[in-house]
């Protein structure tokens, strides 16, 4: 399996996760843990969770890559079905784009989600199987409807609702192969536990 290397900001992120239409979430499969407040780190990967409102956390994800620096914001949200937590991650604000008006327009808040496999002493995130997911896709057009990828979308854009995306996860969450190996976070100023590795 591919190993999720690390919270990446927007354009890593976006690598390993397939964009969703709508969120793996409803009101009530909401739940907030303090546990995951505060700053994660993880090579050269920054996310930083603050409590926003109600069950709803601000995410602000820092990259570094090739000398420069990437940042971005999120609505995040922890997702608890069947007893096992999922993020849910949107755009926080698109109005704050830098980009003339008509543009945004043609903007839409699309969901990234993953799995949380334990949040102390270590954020640990696993994301779907790219690979996987591809051939589920295929195999699965009515469970999981989507739009297939193109060269300007190097990635399909699932279309499926909410309660599609919660039946694929449920049925799916201890199969191995559908997620990647879990990327360990710790806590920022936190020396990495080698032997997590």
């Amino acid at each position: 399996m591919k190993v999720f290397a690390a919270a990446a900001a927007l354009a890593i992120v976006l690598a390993g996760c397939f964009p969703t239409l709508y969120p793996l979430f409803t009101e009530q499969d909401l739940v907030f843990e303090k546990d995951l407040l505060g700053c994660w780190t993880i090579e050269e990967s920054m996310w930083t969770f603050e409590h926003k409102s109600d069950k709803t956390y601000l995410l602000t994800i820092v990259e570094k890559e090739d000398g420069q620096t990437f940042k971005g914001d999120f609505a995040a949200h922890l997702v608890k079905l069947d007893g096992k937590l999922f993020l849910d991650i949107t755009p926080a604000d698109l109005n704050k784009i830098n980009t003339p008006d008509i543009s945004k327009i043609c903007l839409y808040p699309m969901h990234l989600f993953m799995k949380v496999d334990e949040i102390s002493p270590e954020l640990k995130i696993s994301l779907m199987e790219p690979e996987w997911l591809e051939e589920y896709l295929k195999e699965n057009p009515e469970k999981l409807p989507f739009v297939p990828k193109d060269k300007n979308r190097p990635l399909p854009l699932i279309t499926a609702s909410t309660s599609q995306l919660q039946t694929l996860v449920k049925e799916n969450a201890d199969n191995v192969e559908a997620w990647t190996k879990p990327a360990a976070m710790t806590r920022c100023g936190d020396k990495p536990d080698k032997a997590s590795k």
